[in-house]
């Protein structure tokens, strides 16, 4: 029911102010750009290097408590960049001083409509932060219809939308069958990812 994309946000006073001259610098300069997360492992994390390999360039990691420290960090030229849903870094980019570059998600954001996706400057990658509902596999089918058919028309609700809306969630409505198979894709990924990482016990 939920999917927010990783956002890649930089200060508005580094030297690349698009996507393409982040990746020139990196390229030139492998290694240079240190990019914070909310944490080793975790989703931001996983979606800094996911983006990394898709472009081909190498960017350092530091992880920090949250989001939060992370964006802070970056605030204060402790780090260059940062990974996060662009809900987390709205309120230095809108007001500055911070600029996201490109998001992560299939589609242009209500909250950052002038940011492109990576989609559209031509890097076919998208990885982000996403919420749903599960049930142990035993769970009799009618009981997994019913709840199915309660959450959807909670979904649909204005109430709902709005709670989304106002607290800058992204909504997106996967059924049983399609965010079963949405889950299998994100372990793939994830699990590539972690393995390229090192991170793999």
């Amino acid at each position: 029911y939920n999917f927010d994309p990783a956002a890649l946000t930089v200060r508005e006073d580094a030297p690349y102010s698009t996507l393409q001259e982040f990746i020139d610098y990196a390229e030139e300069n492998p290694g240079e750009i240190n990019v914070g997360t909310s944490g080793s492992g975790g989703i931001w994390h996983l979606s800094m290097a996911g983006f990394a390999d898709a472009v081909g360039i190498e960017l350092g990691h530091v992880g920090y408590d949250g989001a939060a420290p992370a964006t802070q960090a970056v605030l204060s030229g402790e780090v260059e960049a940062t990974t996060s849903s662009a809900a987390e870094v709205a309120p230095q980019v809108l007001d500055g001083p911070l600029t996201t570059l490109a998001h992560f998600g299939e589609d242009r954001l209500d909250l950052m409509p002038d940011v492109p996706t990576l989609i559209e400057e031509g890097t076919d990658f998208t990885m982000g932060a996403w919420r749903g509902l599960a049930v142990p596999n035993d769970t009799p089918a009618d009981r997994v219809e019913y709840l199915r058919d309660l959450y959807t028309e909670v979904y649909e609700s204005e109430e709902f939308q709005q709670f989304m809306s106002d607290n800058g969630f992204g909504v997106v409505y996967r059924d049983t069958q399609e965010f079963g198979e949405f889950m299998q894709d994100s372990y793939d990924s994830f699990d590539t990812i972690i393995d390229n990482l090192g991170l793999a016990q």
